[in-house]
């Protein structure tokens, strides 16, 4: 099988439905040949060495550090050794400068607020971030788990409800590291 999304909406105790399934659909009426597979990203139910490529993006904030961990051993695991994976998450560090330079009650101070809590306080939905990653711990934690060849690259897709997302360069990074061949 090619290509795997993993979806905060897997895991355990999550009470919201976040996935998007749009995305999903747009991406297997244009790849038909390698469906989008949906997973819990701490149990991931497939066989070791089954994927070519696996993304998650906007998901490891939403667990603890230990389970986003453990997601990422998970990838590791049923990834192919030459296939990648890609991380994209909010930047910890980005967000907590504009934090310091934000004006209380003003859109952007609102705006990071979402980026540290994953609700601004004011829009009432529930998808709160347990964690935060800066680009250095992130490769390090996949380069843990036998990832090589960790490289930033554009953020963007698999974040909204079109191919093309709605990229944040300016508050989120995307890593991509390739399965090393054993």
């Amino acid at each position: 099988m090619g290509y795997m999304n993993v979806d905060k909406f897997y895991y355990p105790g999550s009470p919201y439905s976040l996935t998007d399934y749009a995305l999903a659909n747009t991406w297997n009426t244009d790849h038909f040949e390698s469906p989008w597979a949906l997973g819990d990203m701490l149990n991931l139910s497939f066989p070791n060495e089954f994927f070519d490529e696996i993304i998650m993006v906007h998901a490891l904030e939403h667990v603890s550090m230990d389970d986003g961990n453990l997601a990422i051993k998970e990838m590791a695991r049923v990834c192919k050794p030459g296939g990648s994976v890609e991380i994209e998450v909010p930047d910890l560090l980005v967000s907590c400068k504009l934090m310091q330079e934000s004006k209380i009650d003003t859109p952007q101070w609102y705006r990071v607020m979402g980026l540290l809590h994953g609700t601004s306080g004011i829009d009432g939905k529930g998808q709160f971030h347990l964690c935060g990653y800066s680009k250095d711990y992130l490769k390090l934690k996949m380069s843990q788990h036998g990832f090589v060849d960790i490289v930033e690259i554009p953020v963007g897709f698999g974040h909204g409800n079109s191919q093309e997302g709605h990229p944040e360069p300016q508050y989120d990074f995307r890593l991509k590291g390739v399965k090393k061949n054993v």
